[in-house]
């Protein structure tokens, strides 16, 4: 009793869940200004000391590359000041999120109260995708932000879900970052857990995201596996390294058995959005090109406008090394940088991949930040200030040795 009400009184801890609709609407500025104001708290008010891990210390290398590049290139090169402020907001975010990282890794937290949260959180989310649907996609603004936007597929109009968010596909880390810590919340609520895992299915086909149609796909396989059947995840805890094995060999069968009917498919699922991939295929190659034209040590730092028409589509304007958060940060602090922090990564999953699952919540909490990291392939993890911080936060709760049953068997005993 006494660790819960030691926990319920830092609220800052756990003010990034609670308040997350709040921030997430705030322009890229306010967001920063919030999300580093809770961290300043949550930091002062600790009592446990920074131990920077590999991941910290590697992730710092990266930081102080991107602040040499950001000048050497706003002094040297010849870039808008509006992308020069852009740069040094991507670049306080990444040290606010970094130092989350640093000090949650260790902090005593109740996770069923982050929970709650998580699960108020994707209940909203669901709420505005009903008004999207009940209202046909209509465009609805709110502080400037849209509900939903015209989207093509197959060279026809759409509409795909944004849910006041900054682009859709931040709708997919939003579902990634909360829907583990509300299955833990919901852990003894099976039927609720089911119905908020088919509900968001379509919540992600209104996004029109691909990669976020894969994930939930995948999602929902091991919230069967792992959640609803506890015998089976008893099975995969005993006998890790061969049910994963087994899997695999499962997945390589029924590849080969339907290949042909794959291959349709997969085809069908990337000519969906042409504009999207012939735009990703060249903002990509001349992201690189540039970097190692230019500054292929510690990179260009800054990412500068780039006009883009695809055919039969309106003039848009894309930044280089966006859409990508690996080739993001290569373009940002170059060779030397962009592996110090493909590293840095590397340093965190290797632990976690090794780590034995608590319980099944924590599984689906590490599929699910995994999923995020395959996301980053092809997003932006600093495109919206609070989407990178939620994603180091759960990167810490993987690597907190405190994430346990403690807080949560408290709070269901009274």
């Amino acid at each position: 009793m006494g660790i819960t009400l030691r926990l319920r009184g830092h609220w800052e801890r756990y003010a990034i869940f609670q308040y997350f609709w709040v921030i997430a609407v705030l322009p890229k500025a306010l967001q920063l200004v919030a999300l580093g104001g809770l961290m300043l708290l949550a930091v002062l008010r600790s009592d446990r000391k920074l131990r920077p891990d590999r991941f910290v210390l590697l992730q710092g290398l990266c930081l102080m590359i991107y602040a040499l590049s950001i000048v050497v290139n706003a002094i040297l090169g010849n870039h808008p000041m509006s992308r020069v402020f852009a740069a040094v907001n991507t670049w306080a975010i990444n040290l606010v999120a970094l130092a989350l990282y640093a000090f949650y890794r260790n902090m005593e937290l109740d996770h069923r109260r982050i929970g709650k949260y998580a699960l108020m959180n994707l209940l909203i989310l669901i709420g505005l995708w009903l008004v999207f649907a009940a209202t046909n996609g209509a465009k609805i603004m709110f502080w400037g932000r849209k509900l939903s936007d015209d989207d093509w597929i197959n060279g026809l109009l759409d509409m795909r879900f944004m849910g006041f968010l900054d682009y859709s596909n931040l709708v997919i880390f939003c579902i990634l970052f909360f829907y583990p810590l509300a299955l833990r919340y919901l852990s003894n609520r099976p039927l609720l857990s089911l119905g908020l895992t088919m509900i968001l299915f379509p919540v992600v086909s209104a996004t029109n995201s691909r990669t976020g149609l894969v994930l939930m796909a995948v999602l929902f396989l091991a919230y069967v596996l792992f959640v609803l059947q506890k015998t089976f995840f008893k099975i995969y805890r005993k006998y890790r390294a061969h049910t994963i094995v087994l899997c695999g060999i499962l997945v390589l069968v029924v590849g080969v058995a339907a290949f042909q009917m794959a291959v349709g498919i997969l085809q069908k699922f990337i000519s969906l959005r042409a504009g999207s991939n012939s735009m990703r295929i060249f903002l990509y190659t001349k992201s690189l090109t540039q970097m190692l034209r230019e500054s292929p040590i510690i990179g260009i730092g800054i990412k500068d406008l780039l006009a883009f028409r695809a055919d039969g589509y309106a003039m848009q304007y894309y930044a280089l090394g966006s859409h990508s958060t690996y080739l993001g940060m290569f373009y940002k602090i170059g060779l030397l940088g962009g592996t110090l922090y493909l590293l840095s990564l590397i340093a965190a999953f290797v632990p976690i991949l090794k780590s034995r699952e608590k319980d099944n919540s924590f599984l689906m909490l590490k599929i699910c930040v995994l999923g995020a990291a395959l996301m980053m392939v092809l997003e932006d993890i600093d495109g919206s200030n609070w989407s990178i911080c939620l994603f180091y936060l759960l990167l810490a709760f993987l690597r907190n040795p405190r994430w346990d049953t403690s807080s949560t068997n408290e709070l269901k005993g009274r």
